[in-house]
């Protein structure tokens, strides 16, 4: 039995043509009980009509992939919403750096590839969209980071090295002491901005590394015969794992946006060559 029969058979028992405000089947159903007042005969013939309606509906390729393409949509709303809020808290470049990446992704499963077994392609796409939801966890973080620069006090490093001058002028007393505490709380400071400039750094020298082997993916998919694809997508899962540490590591960041569940891909049809 087909995995997705009941849904199928629920689909059509309720299906409704573009136009009609009512199923034909429950009009079908309704003039069989009817009539089965009359006469039972016509309540059997209505169930076997029944039957038969349901089983030719639901043999029909172009009725399941309608219901195909209800159920998928079903399954990624949640999806779907979660990462268009993520990308509502983004700038418009870094929401077009996405949609690139997002479209190398769907072409790289768009190539098809005869000699592959069906479950590597199906693996290959899981790898994808986990990494197009890394991907997008560290364009949000950068986007934090990013605000959170443009905020800071960029004063702190020359107003340590006055302090620090003219502790060396103080002498020891009380006055010393203040100082002393104040050169304290702007080591601090200065400390907490090297280290966001380091997570900066590294956040964009992952996305990068990210669109690079996405890119090497890319051109690896347009070539036929073994061309290395399915070593670097296991390379790309390597580095996915160090991502997501960092970022499970970052939750404290203010307003960093996670996803539940990675984005879903859709492969683009390809062009006849």
């Amino acid at each position: 039995m087909h995995p997705r029969l009941p849904a199928y058979l629920r689909a059509a028992f309720n299906f409704r043509p573009f136009g009609m405000f009512v199923a034909p089947n429950w009009v079908m159903l309704a003039l069989a009980a009817l009539l089965g007042l009359v006469n039972p005969g016509f309540l059997v013939l209505g169930l076997a009509a029944e039957g038969i309606y349901l089983m030719a509906l639901t043999q029909s390729a172009r009725f399941r992939a309608l219901v195909d393409a209800h159920l998928t949509a079903r399954r990624d709303a949640p999806a779907l919403a979660r990462t268009d809020a993520v990308l509502a808290t983004l700038s418009p470049a870094d929401n077009a750096r996405y949609a690139r990446q997002r479209a190398a992704c769907e072409a790289i499963l768009a190539e098809p590839r005869p000699d592959e077994p069906v479950e590597a392609t199906a693996d290959r796409a899981r790898v994808l969209e986990r990494m197009l939801g890394v991907f997008l966890e560290l364009l949000a973080a950068r986007q934090v980071l990013v605000r959170a620069t443009a905020a800071r006090d960029a004063t702190v490093p020359a107003r340590l090295t006055a302090l620090r001058r003219r502790l060396a002028g103080t002498p020891p007393g009380e006055l010393y002491d203040s100082l002393a505490d104040q050169a304290g709380v702007l080591v601090r400071r200065a400390d907490a901005l090297l280290a966001a400039d380091a997570r900066a750094a590294w956040l964009d020298a992952e996305l990068g590394r990210i669109e690079e082997h996405v890119g090497l993916l890319r051109d690896q998919a347009l070539l036929p015969g073994d061309t290395g694809l399915a070593d670097d997508v296991d390379r790309l899962t390597e580095r996915l794992a160090a991502a997501d540490r960092w970022l499970s590591e970052q939750q404290a960041l203010e307003a960093l946006s996670t996803l539940d569940e990675p984005p879903r891909l859709r492969p683009v049809e390809r062009q006849s060559r």
